[in-house]
């Protein structure tokens, strides 16, 4: 049995239920950020943009401070494919395909690391302040940041309610 604390203090996010309503309106330009965590408090890291940003460096260094962990961490996924792996394709095809695979990898971050929450024998906790994050991706001109939390089953948990509401970037 182990038990989760964690407290996402982040005025400028939304968490979304399965009930929720899609509040992203056409022409929004949002940004999704996934955390998965493990029974250790390690987590796996994504962030997706709408748009490629025209400077990377600064979400990056606020996704970094945020999640207690060197900037250095995140990095744009890799195109592993191959022409080997779609014989059927034609070459111009193939190419457009690797082109529209590059821009996408291009809009995002991830990253593996450990110990961004903290254990203590049965408890994992931590504070995630998303707002470093939330103003960067502003200044970017991301308009709404949808954060997902996925983490092990626990018997009990708890998570602050500021933050978890709707609010804009702008």
């Amino acid at each position: 049995m182990s038990a989760l604390l964690l407290v996402a203090t982040a005025p400028m996010c939304r968490a979304q239920g399965e009930d929720d309503d899609d509040d992203a309106s056409p022409g929004q330009r949002s940004a999704s950020l996934n955390l998965t965590f493990d029974s250790r408090g390690n987590a796996k890291v994504h962030l997706l943009l709408d748009q490629s940003p025209s400077n990377w460096q600064p979400i990056q260094a606020a996704l970094a401070q945020s999640l207690h962990c060197p900037p250095q961490a995140f990095a744009h996924p890799s195109a592993t494919s191959s022409a080997r792996g779609w014989p059927r394709m034609k070459p111009e095809q193939l190419a457009q395909y690797e082109k529209f695979l590059n821009d996408a990898n291009q809009r995002q971050l991830q990253a593996t690391y450990s110990h961004v929450l903290s254990a203590s024998g049965w408890m994992v906790s931590g504070t995630l302040p998303l707002q470093p994050l939330a103003d960067a991706l502003a200044a970017s001109g991301e308009q709404l940041l949808f954060v997902s939390v996925q983490r092990p089953r626990a018997g009990f948990e708890e998570q602050s309610s500021q933050g978890l509401q709707l609010n804009r970037l702008s």
